[in-house]
């Protein structure tokens, strides 16, 4: 069996998303977010086939304890954890495995388009 490296992003995947914004103390916010719980049972079962689970979050280095003891309560299975993600409006990877055609068709809209992302485009 191939054993796959599978990145996983902690906000927003793991944690339920919600439309509350992050007030000043936001160590408290992470600390009360909700699980996807199907969602981590199916990492469980992910992790026992022998898988290597990255994690990967834009929260920085200094919220290393407060979301390891969030991943610990919430028995998330994973085997290392990346901090500082950056943040870009698009990614382009050369190892990026899905969607290559939707990918290549958003890069050309970006590059005629270069004012302009879709979402901000006018019906």
């Amino acid at each position: 069996m191939v054993k796959l490296t599978i990145g996983v992003d902690i906000d927003d995947t793991l944690t339920q998303r919600t439309r509350k914004k992050i007030s000043e103390n936001y160590r408290e916010y992470y600390k009360r977010l909700y699980p996807m719980s199907n969602f981590i049972e199916k990492l469980r079962q992910i992790k026992k086939r022998g898988h290597i689970i990255c994690l990967f979050t834009s929260r920085r280095l200094e919220d290393r304890e407060i979301t390891i003891r969030w991943l610990r309560k919430h028995k998330v299975p994973y085997n290392h954890i990346i901090f500082d993600k950056p943040l870009f409006d698009l990614y382009i990877d050369n190892d990026a495995q899905t969607g290559t055609e939707v990918d290549l068709a958003f890069i050309n809209y970006l590059c005629e388009n270069k004012n302009k992302k879709p979402w901000e485009e006018e019906s």
